[in-house]
């Protein structure tokens, strides 16, 4: 099995340690991989060799009037080599021209946000569950977690109200998040690639999320019509009592957002109640 992963990281020296952690987790896979990563300034990974750095200059503080232009020129300035004349945060939505050019060579492709730790436990748990739900038209989901140093406990970041409803595919029940299906990053296979490539979202055309949120969502956010939800798988864990499969988490490694008045209030895993 062939994997590419493709990584924006606008470089700041002090974030390299979390880009190096999400490195070698991907390599940690049993794949083929090749790493992608989309930065505005030249830097060296030495110690990689399956690491390609794809660099384009973006416009800067600086320069506030270029530092503003919007997504409106953003294609065009893109396809013509002109990225200095973009905000920045732009830098997120490169990578698409190259997982179109490389669509054919690779059998699973995805694009995770530079401090996001996705490693072979994530990936297993991804080829074990990710067929039962695309033929059911759901998006298996994970959890972005941060991990509180006071005690130790993981915490959801986006999950930010306990979940409910069970879905049941073929005997086996998942929770449905209906309340925020971010996790800061996105995976599919070859051939539903090609079919996202086909959709508005592909070209983002659709609101919702901010610019860097909008290239992480995927094709799972709400109001997206390709999928009818996003699932979690459950264990049982007692007489109508189920747990979130331990591995449908991801470490968000910042932690920023422990102590958060909204965010990192839900523990991981979750617990479900099911009512008879």
């Amino acid at each position: 099995m062939t994997l590419a992963a493709h990584i924006t990281f606008y470089y700041k020296e002090d974030r390299l340690q979390y880009l190096t952690k999400v490195i070698e987790g991907i390599q940690s896979i049993k794949a083929e991989t090749k790493i992608f990563v989309y930065s505005h300034l030249h830097f060296e990974l030495k110690e990689y060799d399956n690491v390609q750095i794809i660099v384009h200059g973006f416009a800067t503080k600086k320069n506030n009037k270029l530092h503003s232009i919007h997504r409106f020129y953003y294609q065009t300035l893109l396809g013509l080599g002109l990225t200095k004349l973009v905000h920045p945060y732009y830098l997120a939505w490169v990578n698409r021209k190259y997982i179109e050019k490389h669509v054919e060579d690779f059998d699973v492709q995805m694009y995770i946000e530079d401090d996001i730790l996705f490693d072979a436990a994530s990936f297993k748990y991804w080829l074990a569950y990710k067929d039962l739900c695309i033929q059911n038209n759901y998006n298996l989901g994970f959890a972005r977690v941060e991990e509180d140093a006071k005690n130790g406990r993981r915490y959801c970041s986006d999950i930010v109200k306990p979940l409910s409803k069970i879905v049941e595919l073929e005997g086996k029940k998942f929770v449905f998040n209906d309340i925020n299906p971010y996790y800061g990053f996105w995976i599919y296979d070859k051939t539903e690639l090609k079919n996202f490539m086909k959709s508005k979202e592909w070209k983002f055309k659709f609101s919702n999320y901010r610019v860097r949120e909008r290239s992480a969502i995927g094709w799972h956010g709400f109001q997206m019509e390709r999928y009818k939800g996003t699932l979690i798988p459950l264990d049982s864990s007692g007489e109508n009592t189920y747990t979130s499969d331990v591995d449908a988490q991801v470490h968000h490694m910042p932690n920023n957002y422990i102590g958060h008045h909204t965010f990192c209030k839900v523990e991981y895993p979750l617990v479900i109640s099911e009512i008879k």
